[in-house]
């Protein structure tokens, strides 16, 4: 692993998540040019760990398997065979890995195909030591690439990758707080939810709601409401999307209280909830909910009429009293 650099600024314009290998990931990229790449590779279901992760929270540790080491040796000699190609920081985990690649210059092949080949090397190797069977992958086929396209991208990648095992570590200490909720029933509505269920037995739910017609002085009446409420034990929901929500959801969190977000997305067999809301998560202060199953596996295109039918339904959910959960899936 390496030490620290300083960032680098990237060298082509805006880019986003894409899904598909050894094609052209993204009509308006070219894979074989010089840029950075965040790399997840998902193990296929019923392969053994590649790594245990253990230890404390605050000192992990990764003790390699067969098939880690494997896998570690394919992805350190990666700049053997491919010299264009420097893999800046990785970390192996038990059922997937994070790579944060960069292409230094142009590649004679594309970076789908540089990747697949990695993959393919370790499932042989695997097969040949007897690791897995002969018709088995190591790997899910399809694996993740993120363009890292903005000024600062870098190292707050470099800190996620390196956070992997942590927070691995806290999850499994506080299971029922990253726990994933399908089909919950709340009322007639269904929704999935991601976190602290039990904020929803909570006596006090205050919806937060702002009114783009109010003045600054209806604005500062309001917020000052709120923060006396959640001080005194409310657990504001809302989606937050106006600034002045945003303010309150803030000075919330600031103030050690606990929160409900609903989100106009749903959450994936792999959903992980980053950076902030990781930590509240970990301690029991969050909850998402989304509605179920309209916007499950699509990206957020919300506007404003969907965002006010979430400021409804935060509103109707904080009417219901604790007795508002009627079933649950997980």
């Amino acid at each position: 692993m390496e030490a620290s650099r300083p960032e680098e600024k990237c060298e082509y314009p805006f880019g986003k998540d894409l899904k598909r290998r050894s094609t052209r990931r993204a009509k308006f990229r070219d894979y074989k040019a010089p840029g950075f790449y965040m790399i997840t590779i998902t193990a296929n279901q019923g392969i053994p760990p590649f790594c245990k992760i253990c230890n404390s929270p605050e000192y992990p540790r990764i003790e390699d398997t067969p098939l880690g080491e494997i896998i570690r040796g394919k992805i350190t000699s990666m700049h053997e065979y491919t010299p264009q190609l420097e893999v800046r920081c990785y970390v192996l985990m038990p059922d997937h890995i994070h790579m944060l690649v960069r292409v230094k210059q142009y590649l004679d092949r594309h970076l789908g195909r540089i990747i697949g080949g990695m993959m393919g090397g370790c499932t042989s190797l695997a097969r040949k030591n007897g690791i897995i069977g002969s018709e088995v992958s190591l790997f899910k086929d399809k694996f993740h690439d993120r363009i890292v396209s903005k000024t600062g991208q870098i190292d707050v990648l470099k800190k996620y990758i390196a956070d992997n095992p942590r927070r691995l570590l806290i999850k499994r200490m506080h299971p029922d707080l990253f726990r994933r909720y399908l089909h919950l029933k709340i009322g007639d509505r269904e929704f999935a939810a991601y976190g602290n269920i039990f904020l929803l037995k909570s006596p006090d739910l205050l919806p937060v709601k702002i009114s783009r017609r109010w003045s600054d002085t209806e604005f500062d009446r309001y917020e000052n409401y709120c923060i006396e409420e959640i001080g005194n034990g409310a657990i504001p929901i809302s989606p937050f999307i106006h600034k002045r929500e945003k303010d309150i959801r803030d000075k919330t969190i600031e103030s050690g209280g606990k929160i409900i977000i609903l989100k106009d997305t749903g959450f994936e067999d792999r959903f992980k909830p980053q950076g902030n809301e990781f930590e509240l998560c970990a301690e029991g202060r969050l909850l998402l909910l989304a509605p179920w199953p309209d916007n499950t596996g699509r990206k957020s295109n919300a506007g404003y009429v969907e965002f006010h039918l979430l400021n409804d339904m935060a509103a109707a959910i904080a009417k219901m009293g604790v007795d508002i959960i009627t079933s649950v899936v997980f």
